[in-house]
């Protein structure tokens, strides 16, 4: 994904900011609210606002431990995204115990009763499906997130965690719809169709399971790894939350694909 604004060379010089991952696992991806509390104030300003509060030095806490800040991943408000940290670090203060394992969205909303941005969610949707399909991340809101994260992997909220719950976190809050946010986010990992054509081309069927991407094709003659029933398919697509309509795909393509067998 193509940033707008990009602050980690200025975050960088904090290093109780960030923590690196060492190679650990990203198994989570977060999802939290600005919420600057200040009635009327529009996704952009909260969008500039955090920015500069990520910049800050005096975003600091000063822990018996280790010194931390409130921090995220990535910024989102008024149609920007902002990189906080590349993916090998984590913010050293976002949802506490889910942190060394998540990347962490900020979607601007003031407060709890503001509208969210369109535009916002659509990109928080783009970002998560990328680092789904790049981390093979489920597309899935957790009901909960306990402090040990033995619900894992997934999406979580913080209003729906055990750190969350300990602080009173109300982000991102009952305007921020879960289903829906699943079902974009499904939308953008739906791969094209591939741009070949002539006498190659032949009437396909395409769906993609977004637990880990994997394809399933069909076309006539060839299966992969899925009954050839059009209705199972119909009703494995509608379960799965994935595209069902058939798209021109060329069959010599499909033969470069592993697991594809001659029906």
């Amino acid at each position: 994904m193509k940033f707008d604004d990009d602050i980690w060379p200025s975050v960088q010089l904090h290093p109780w900011k960030a923590r690196p991952r060492y190679g650990g696992p990203i198994t989570l991806i977060e999802l939290h609210a600005t919420r600057s509390g200040i009635a009327g104030r529009t996704a952009t300003e909260e969008y500039y606002a955090t920015i500069n509060w990520f910049k800050s030095p005096n975003n600091i806490n000063e822990a018996t431990t280790r010194p931390w800040a409130s921090m995220s991943s990535v910024i989102i408000g008024g149609g920007r995204i902002c990189s906080v940290m590349p993916d090998h670090y984590w913010p050293s203060f976002s949802l506490g115990h889910a942190d060394p394992y998540a990347i962490s969205i900020e979607i601007g909303q003031a407060t709890n009763d503001t509208p969210y941005d369109p535009r916002d969610l659509d990109l928080a949707a783009r970002f998560c499906a990328e680092k789904s399909a790049q981390y093979g991340i489920p597309v899935v809101v957790l009901p909960f997130l306990s402090a040990d994260n033995h619900e894992a992997p997934g999406y979580v909220r913080h209003d729906r965690s055990a750190n969350g719950g300990y602080y009173g976190k109300s982000d991102p809050g009952r305007l921020f719809d879960d289903r829906h946010f699943e079902r974009k986010v499904l939308g953008y990992m739906a791969p094209p169709a591939p741009a070949l054509g002539g006498a190659d081309m032949a009437l396909g069927f395409i769906i993609v399971d977004p637990q880990n991407g994997t394809g399933y094709w069909f076309t006539n003659g060839f299966v992969r790894r899925h009954s050839d029933s059009p209705a199972e398919r119909a009703e494995w697509a509608r379960v799965m939350g994935v595209p069902a309509t058939p798209v021109p795909i060329a069959a010599k393509f499909l033969l470069e694909l592993p697991e594809v067998q001659a029906g």
